[in-house]
Order: C-alpha cells, then sequence, then structure tokens
C-alpha cells in the first residue's frame, strides 16, 4: 500500500486555535482543530515524526487519519519534481476537494482523451499546444486554410517558415516537437454542412469536441448542439471580440445548448450598414487568455475536477466578469 502523507500543496498554518489547509482560497480552504495530537498527527504524515514516538492509542490514530483523508487533505503523490507531469499532478491535488488520494487519476484521464478541434486560427492552434502540454494524447484536428502573415501575431503554432502550408500540417508538426508520441488525425477540409461535420462524428471516437470555427457563422454552433446531444459528446466553444472573451460547455443530458443560450441572452438587433463585413480586431493576450480559458474548460469536463455547468465571459475593457446558468431548467 502507498504510503499516505499531508497534501503539501495545501500549506497548513495554524491560524487562531486551528489548522487551516489551503489558507484564504476560497472553495479550497479546510481546517481542523489545533491539538498536539492532530499537530503530532501532520508531522507524522509529513516525514517529521516516527509513528511510535506518538502516545496515543492506534483507534484514536486512525480515527484522526479518516478524517484528514474525508476532507481531501492526504495524498499518494510522489512529488517527483523530475517526471513530466509532476506540476499538473501537484495542481490536481490542490483542486481535488473529494477523499481521493491519489491525483495522477486526473492525468491518466487527459493521456486518454481524444479531442476534436475544429478550426486552427487564433484560438484552435493556441488551444491545441495548451491541451498538448497539459496531457492530451490524441487528437483530431480541422482546417483547410492557409497561413499567412497576419497569422504571425496571435497564433503560436505558426513561424515565418510556415506561410503558405496548411495550418493542420503545421500544428500536427509543432505539437509533435512537445511530444513525440502524441496521435493527430489532420484533416484539410472546410466544414461547410451539417453532414460534413456529422461525418466527422461518425468516424472518430473522440471523446470531447471543441469548436474554434467562427464559418459558417450562426450555424456551426447549431449543429455542433445537436450533433453532441446526437452522439452524446460534451462540446465547448469559445470565441473573443475585441476585449471580451467567452466559454460554453454543452454537456448533453446536464445543460442547455448554446443556442438556448444565445436566445436567452442576445438581443434582436437589426444591422444599419449594408455591403460591410467586420474585419478582426485582436491582439495576441486576447487571444492566448480566449485559448487558455477554453482549454481550462476542456480540463474540467474532462477530469471532472471543479466542473461547473456555467458559462463564463470577461470583458477586459472593464474587468467585468459574467457567469450565466446553464443547468437544465
Amino acid at each position: 500500500m502507498t504510503e499516505l502523507k499531508i497534501k503539501k500543496t495545501l500549506q497548513p498554518l495554524i491560524v487562531g486555535e486551528k489548522i487551516i489547509f489551503g489558507f484564504g482560497q476560497n472553495g479550497i480552504e479546510r481546517s481542523i482543530e489545533k491539538s498536539e495530537m492532530n499537530i503530532d498527527i501532520l508531522k507524522v504524515l509529513n516525514g517529521e515524526k516516527e509513528r511510535s514516538e506518538l502516545k496515543i492509542s492506534e483507534e484514536e490514530f486512525n480515527n484522526t487519519i479518516n478524517v484528514l483523508k474525508n476532507l481531501g487533505l492526504l495524498t499518494t503523490n510522489e512529488y517527483d519534481k523530475k517526471y513530466k507531469y509532476s506540476r499538473n499532478i501537484n495542481f490536481f491535488e490542490w483542486m481535488d476537494i473529494s477523499n481521493n488520494t491519489n491525483p495522477s487519476i486526473y492525468q491518466q484521464k487527459l493521456n486518454e482523451a481524444h479531442v476534436l478541434i475544429v478550426g486552427l486560427g487564433g484560438i484552435g492552434s493556441n488551444v491545441c499546444e495548451i491541451l498538448t502540454r497539459l496531457g492530451i494524447k490524441t487528437f483530431t484536428i480541422i482546417d483547410n486554410d492557409v497561413i499567412d502573415e497576419s497569422n504571425l501575431t496571435r497564433q503560436g503554432t505558426y513561424f515565418k517558415e510556415d506561410l503558405g502550408n496548411n495550418k493542420a500540417d503545421i500544428v500536427e508538426k509543432y505539437i509533435k516537437k512537445i511530444d513525440p508520441n502524441v496521435n493527430v488525425n489532420k484533416i484539410n477540409k472546410y466544414i461547410s454542412t451539417k453532414d460534413d461535420l456529422k461525418n466527422i462524428f461518425k468516424e472518430y471516437n473522440f471523446d470531447i469536441s471543441i469548436c474554434c470555427a467562427d464559418t459558417p457563422k450562426y450555424k456551426i454552433d447549431v449543429w455542433f448542439d445537436e450533433l453532441s446531444i446526437e452522439f452524446n459528446k460534451p462540446f465547448i466553444s469559445g470565441s473573443y471580440a475585441s476585449t471580451v472573451i467567452n466559454t460554453f460547455c454543452m454537456n448533453p443530458n446536464i445543460t442547455i445548448t448554446s443556442s438556448e443560450l444565445y436566445g436567452e441572452q442576445g438581443a434582436s438587433r437589426e444591422q444599419l450598414l449594408e455591403n460591410i463585413s467586420f474585419p478582426t480586431s485582436v491582439i495576441a493576450p486576447i487571444t492566448y487568455m480566449a485559448a487558455g480559458l477554453i482549454s481550462y474548460q476542456a480540463h474540467s469536463v474532462i477530469t471532472q475536477l471543479n466542473y461547473k455547468p456555467e458559462a463564463i465571459q470577461i470583458d477586459l475593457f472593464d474587468w467585468n466578469i459574467y457567469k450565466y446558468d446553464l443547468s437544465k431548467k
């Protein structure tokens, strides 16, 4: 049996008459009574004392161990700094408020997940990189676009020498530099109909899809809604509009659809000027924040750590954050 330890990531502190773990972190913070016995047991669990030094019964010791375990304060983490995913596992240990003692199970879930990403522009290309570094080992990526110079200001997987090449080819090359063992199903195709997308759902046994494509406008999210329900697979979308970034996960049987969300939150409006197309207005910091937000959403859905059925929107112009409950009524 692997030896149980106190979670070092929660950095226990004595505050008044309590021993507090995860001090100052809303939702993470937990506490036990400050007593000589509790302090001694924590020192045993941290390797500072031997069990034989404690003048308490086995029953008292085991009861305290069970209390600590049920509070989610114990771990089997080896804290091996040289292990590739050690910082991930430390993070999962910190996030996990359940009685699970093995944080590496969440890394295993990520390593075993298959993610579909449609659209490899400012968001999708960066999401591919982040998820590869997070530990996703299998991707299906779709885009028919080629790289041009305007992509280099915000799309981290592309470089000057990549100009004119297919985005899917270069993303595959890039993420394989991060992890040579990653598996990539690469599709150079524009998704123009629902059947195009449905064929992807049929052919590839992915666990979660991420829509980073903005065309066909007003249609592609609806297709993802309908197909995600039909195939019972979570679907994440996210975008930016100048200073506004957002992310949304449609989880079948749990949440409303993106169409229902936009119907509830949207406003009827009529375009004033005809014969005008709105150009992309974005900078790298916005793009990376949007990609990070979407990737974190994917992480929470795959691991189920701190997963909440909510849509998040951040307006960086005035630093306001908006949350929308997606739970089915």
